[in-house]
């Protein structure tokens, strides 16, 4: 039997207290920020926030970022039901949109 194999088997037979005490020191050790990224993130961060004071970039609210999330993944998701069904969707999101600029008064406020 493997080390790997073994420790599992080991862990499997721990009260469930002890469980997750394990669990929780794996996750942490996981969980350990490598200093390399960080500092690269960091640097990002900071070109970021100077582009945004300069008014080179806009923000985007969680709202619309969360709506874009949920469009991509109903695209994808007819995609997969039916090849070409994504594209069609979007189409139709796209022509709805237009009918709704072109005619902002024909639908009642929501």
């Amino acid at each position: 039997m493997s080390p790997t194999k073994t420790i599992i088997s080991k862990a499997l037979n721990l009260k469930p207290a002890e469980k997750s005490l394990l669990i929780e020191a794996l996750l942490r050790s996981l969980d350990i920020p490598d200093p390399k990224i960080e500092k690269i993130w960091a640097v990002e961060a900071e070109k970021r926030l100077k582009a945004y004071k300069a008014g080179k970039i806009k923000t985007v609210s969680f709202e619309d970022m969360f709506a874009r999330r949920e469009y991509d993944e109903a695209k994808e998701f007819y995609e997969t039901e039916q090849p070409g069904l994504g594209s069609k969707f979007e189409e139709q999101i796209r022509h709805s949109l237009l009918r709704i600029q072109q005619y902002p008064q024909a639908w009642p406020p929501v």
